[in-house]
């Protein structure tokens, strides 16, 4: 009888922990990359994020940074993913990117790469920061991930 509730036992805990282990590697892709990493100086932003939901002409990706990111001198986005330039339109410390191809729609679970330009480094970089991503579609949200990461240099 107690060989029966051990061997039970172990089986319950090896499927846990394959689930677990499963649910760790299924989350969503996420990475942050800066030409510079310079404390309080510019650079150019590369996000990779993975959305649940499908992207099309209708949608909008806000970024909310941390507040000692500097994102007032941005004027320009772009994202090969979704057909070059986006337009931008900054709010204190957040960005909000608007696709301009009508006819080009982003597959749910697909990674796309958001390229922002003249971001101000915070005085501290070397630390994890929290970004929030918000996709919304006419004004109302669909998705919403908050995401830690540090600011990798991009190798040159």
């Amino acid at each position: 009888m107690k060989t029966s509730a051990v061997k039970s036992f172990l089986i319950k805990t090896v499927t846990l922990f394959v689930a677990h282990f499963s649910l760790l590697h299924a989350q969503d892709h996420f990475a942050v990359y800066a030409t510079n990493t310079e404390s309080a100086k510019p650079a150019a932003y590369i996000f990779e994020v993975t959305f649940a939901s499908e992207l099309s002409a209708n949608h909008q990706i806000k970024i909310v940074f941390p507040n000692a990111f500097n994102v007032n001198p941005v004027m320009m986005a772009v994202s090969e993913k979704l057909g070059g330039s986006l337009k931008t339109t900054v709010e204190k410390n957040s960005l909000t990117l608007h696709q301009n191809k009508a006819d080009l729609a982003i597959a749910a679970g697909d990674t796309v790469d958001l390229q922002i330009a003249s971001i101000i480094n915070p005085a501290f970089i070397d630390q994890e920061w929290e970004f929030t991503f918000i996709l919304s579609k006419d004004q109302v949200e669909i998705e919403k991930k908050m995401l830690l990461s540090r600011v990798v240099q991009l190798k040159k």
